[in-house]
């Protein structure tokens, strides 16, 4: 089945997003600490809080899980800031989460590594 031209591009997009964006989450985790990690997982209660993986990739499918429901409940309650982060941290989520809005609502999408 042959894709849109306008799927290719946004299944091209969130795949050069993923890729391009691993090492700067790596480093960011280096420099926080897995102490610090597991201090804002269990702040925002993200699904089973778990980081015994490897460190490195523990966010990729690897130990930590979470499952659909808890991930809508989680983006419902960041797009509400309900964990009183600040306010430009979560404009810089949103934006990088959205994908397009109608009348009806907006469209959200966390990428996904290639399967």
């Amino acid at each position: 089945m042959k894709l849109s031209k306008e799927k290719e591009h946004m299944e091209f997009g969130i795949h050069t997003l993923y890729n391009f964006t691993n090492w700067y989450f790596e480093s960011i985790d280096k420099q926080l600490g897995s102490s610090t990690i597991n201090s804002y997982l269990q702040q925002i209660g993200y699904g089973n809080k778990n980081i015994s993986g490897d460190f490195s990739s523990y966010w990729m499918q690897s130990s930590l899980k979470i499952s659909p429901v808890e991930q809508v409940e989680l983006l419902k309650n960041l797009y509400r800031n309900n964990f009183n982060f600040t306010p430009a941290n979560i404009h810089a989520v949103k934006n990088s989460i959205h994908l397009t809005a109608s009348e009806n609502g907006e469209f959200m999408e966390k990428p996904e590594p290639d399967e």
